[in-house]
């Protein structure tokens, strides 16, 4: 059985899966993930790069194609249900795998070669573009009761950066205007530079 074969079999069996079954495989799944060793996310990560390294231009660009008309089509419930998913599978991390999971997220922006933040904007850029009214409007809705649904304390932790001036929230306003500048590139001097303008503009506004 070839790749192809084997993805539309899989497609075929989830597409008859009765929403119990759906549920129970779901439920397992995130256990599954969960009990993974270091190791074992290791090995998964390093085959997955290598897998995407290797794609020739045109398995990209089918791949981007395929995931773009599944989104077009996917129903209101099925957008429900993604959401969902989502928000049970990461209310179920533990501490370490937040930790884990940022640490991750922080080292992957922080070595992004100019090339793929280059390819990012494009293909952003090129999505944006090309989106309906009606996905414009559900993403603006999406985000309106994402934020309205924050709790007091999830509001408060992401002004927290902000408010602080933290590391991360003053080398995001470095890198706002050079998509190529990675956040390994910048030294020290300049974030503490940075930070101290930004203060004065601070204090200047409020003197207005």
């Amino acid at each position: 059985m070839t790749h192809r074969d084997r993805r539309e079999y899989l497609k075929k069996y989830r597409a008859n899966l009765t929403p119990e079954k759906k549920e129970v495989k779901n439920r397992n799944e995130r256990k599954r993930t969960a009990n993974r060793t270091p190791e074992q996310r290791e090995a998964i990560k390093q085959r997955r790069k290598e897998w995407r390294a290797n794609r020739s231009p045109e398995q990209v660009e089918s791949a981007k194609k395929q995931a773009r008309k599944w989104k077009a089509n996917r129903t209101p419930e099925q957008v429900e249900a993604k959401k969902q998913y989502l928000k049970e599978y990461k209310d179920n991390f533990t501490p370490e795998q937040r930790e884990a999971r940022k640490q991750y997220l922080k080292e992957w922006n922080a070595n992004r070669t100019p090339e793929q933040l280059e390819a990012i904007k494009q293909y952003n850029k090129g999505y944006q573009a090309n989106r309906t009214p009606e996905q414009r409007e559900t993403r603006k809705q999406y985000i309106r009761e994402h934020w309205a649904n924050r709790s007091v304390v999830q509001q408060e932790k992401g002004k927290q950066p902000i408010r602080e001036l933290a590391d991360e929230y003053v080398v995001s306003v470095l890198r706002r205007n050079s998509s190529a500048l990675k956040a390994s590139d910048i030294p020290k001097e300049l974030i503490e530079t940075k930070r101290l303008q930004l203060k004065l503009l601070r204090q200047a506004r409020k003197m207005l």
